[in-house]
């Protein structure tokens, strides 16, 4: 009798703990999260770069014109297109761009790429550099 008094006390505990659990740290759970899109739209902002940078050097050697669409990248130099993009993705303004970003994403990528202002300016940065502007919620990763 008393083994299943005691029992009953441990998994009455263990649940106790696993709702305190997700109470207190659900917050937690989600930055982790946005941390890790962050560093796949980093990574695959990456791939891109040096596809267009090898697209480059093939088609003119340091020409500055680009490939119109991800896609047209994917057959020669990346084995499919990143998942955080489409093969429709425009390849303007010497960047790639993902629209439509969560907040807290937009705020974890500029932490990370050592962004002050929320809302970044891209236009006179150098090539490699990468951001995210938080009013109109769009990634870019200029090359």
């Amino acid at each position: 009798m008393f083994s299943l008094i005691i029992t009953i006390i441990s998994i009455a505990l263990v649940a106790l703990l696993a709702l305190a659990t997700l109470y207190y740290g659900g917050n937690a759970f989600n930055r982790g999260s946005a941390g890790a899109q962050a560093a796949r739209l980093i990574n695959e902002g990456q791939q891109v770069n040096g596809a267009v940078a090898l697209y480059k050097a093939d088609r003119a050697a340091g020409n500055t014109s680009a490939a119109e669409k991800l896609s047209d990248l994917v057959s020669a130099y990346m084995s499919q297109v990143p998942s955080s993009f489409n093969g429709n993705t425009k390849l303007a303004d010497n960047k790639v761009t993902v629209e439509n970003m969560n907040t807290e994403v937009c705020n974890e990528v500029n932490k990370r790429a050592g962004h002050a202002a929320a809302d970044v300016d891209n236009t006179d940065e150098e090539p490699g550099v990468f951001g995210c502007n938080t009013a109109d919620k769009v990634f870019y990763y200029k090359f």
